[in-house]
């Protein structure tokens, strides 16, 4: 069996040359993925940055609000003793 050279040498560089194109393609294309995937984890970082001061904000008006609650609840409590109170003198009378 007789192989022509050229023959061999044109499909081992047609291989390797195609090899190489799509080698570059795939280069390029993920890198491009990279970069957007890059950008997205930026922006989502700056978010949840955002979103944490935002949540500790939340959380300190929670604890301000229960304190404010917890005093209403003392002052109606109050409210309530002083009533029955003045109830109980006025029936003395």
């Amino acid at each position: 069996m007789v192989f022509d050279l050229n023959l061999v040498i044109g499909l081992v560089l047609g291989f390797l040359l195609g090899w190489l194109v799509e080698w570059l393609m795939d280069r390029a294309y993920w890198r491009q993925g990279d970069e957007r995937a890059s950008h997205q984890v930026m922006l989502l970082e700056a978010e949840l940055g955002r979103l944490q001061a935002e949540l500790d904000t939340m959380r300190l008006k929670l604890r301000d609000l229960s304190h404010l609650r917890n005093r209403l609840e003392q002052a109606q409590a109050e409210i309530e003793r002083l009533r029955a109170q003045r109830l109980r003198a006025g029936e003395e009378t």
